[in-house]
């Protein structure tokens, strides 16, 4: 070793030497950016603002139809005769939804038509999950009776084939001041786009 290096006057990658100094450096900046590369590749699939994947099924558009009355139950001594008494144990009435999609974020309006009353809306809030359904809620109008009863609806699970939805929701009715509950299955029927 000692003639190597009184013959080139330093040993090979000596770190005290300025050039093989920056040699070890620039490859350690190389290494670095590779690892970022990999790492901003890996975390832009999931970014809101990378590019829809073609595989999503497109809930976006204005919809309308009608829903069918499955089953109202009725909890609690409050919601006792609801069912029959607001229209909702059996029937069809109309539908209309306005969707707006953001990968797998929906958002939008719905509006329910129902017996002996005028149309409920509220905002809609889903997301298109992994199997092509799109499961969401929305809160609606509250009916002020006795206090306040909210409905919303829950478990919206629907899918799309063409400019068809199918699939359906629970409506759930809640007082705020008594206890129970007034729960509707509804299925859609005839949901198409516009």
């Amino acid at each position: 070793m000692t003639v190597e290096v009184a013959r080139f006057g330093r040993l090979r990658n000596d770190p005290s030497s300025p050039a093989d100094s920056l040699n070890v450096g620039i490859g350690r900046i190389l290494w670095c950016l590779a690892g970022s590369m990999v790492l901003l590749a890996a975390c832009g699939c999931g970014s809101p603002t990378a590019p829809a994947s073609s595989s999503l099924p497109n809930f976006q558009g204005q919809f309308a139809g009608s829903y069918v009355i499955t089953s109202c139950n009725e909890t609690g001594v409050f919601f006792s005769g609801f069912c029959v008494g607001s229209g909702s144990s059996i029937g069809t009435f109309p539908l209309e939804l306005s969707l707006v999609q953001n990968q797998t974020a929906i958002s939008g309006t719905v509006i329910l038509s129902r017996g002996g009353g005028s149309p409920i809306r509220g905002p809609f809030q889903g997301t298109v999950q992994s199997s092509g359904h799109l499961t969401g809620s929305a809160t609606l109008e509250p009916l002020m009776l006795f206090g306040t009863i909210n409905r919303d609806i829950t478990a919206w699970d629907t899918t799309i084939v063409g400019n068809s939805l199918n699939g359906g929701f629970t409506l759930v009715h809640r007082s705020t001041t008594e206890t129970g509950t007034m729960t509707v299955h509804a299925s859609l029927l005839q949901m198409a786009r516009r």
